[in-house]
């Protein structure tokens, strides 16, 4: 009995711990590996995959799959972070980062030969990119330090 208490306790706070907030993101570069550690607590990977090393956009990127369906892959280098989300994940972080960034950060419309139009915002540390990929319910969040 007590391992089933201890078991659905457990299972709880990962549930109710899933708050890797935007702040968290845009601090990510402050400490990466704190951040990996709190975005792979409230999201944890898959076991049963290795890591990979890739470079893309001049970024030499670890690949990580997690096991929320909704968060299926980061990419974290020393100086960017890609996180793919879908459906209502993604929809509460993109709300989420609008409404942040629209407040402290300042936006610009860039063009991009391989993205196409895309606003980009000028934070303190770093910038942000979100991309949508499909009818609203998908994209990713680039960020790349600033220094």
């Amino acid at each position: 009995m007590k391992r089933y208490v201890v078991l659905f306790f457990f299972n709880s706070l990962i549930s109710l711990g899933q708050q890797t907030t935007v702040e968290d993101i845009l601090n990510a570069f402050d400490n990466v590996e704190k951040f990996e550690e709190k975005l792979f607590f409230d999201f944890p990977l898959k076991s049963d995959y290795s890591p990979k090393k890739i470079v893309l956009e001049n970024y030499n990127y670890t690949i990580y799959k997690t096991q929320n369906e909704n968060i299926p892959v980061v990419l974290i280098a020393d100086k960017a972070i890609s996180i793919g989300m879908y459906n209502d994940l993604y929809l509460k972080y993109y709300e989420d980062f609008y409404k942040y960034l629209n407040q402290y950060c300042y936006v610009t419309m860039k063009q991009s030969p391989s993205i196409g139009l895309y606003d980009e915002w000028d934070c303190e540390k770093c910038y942000w990119m979100i991309r949508p990929l499909s009818e609203d319910k998908s994209g990713i969040f680039f960020i790349k330090k600033k220094y």
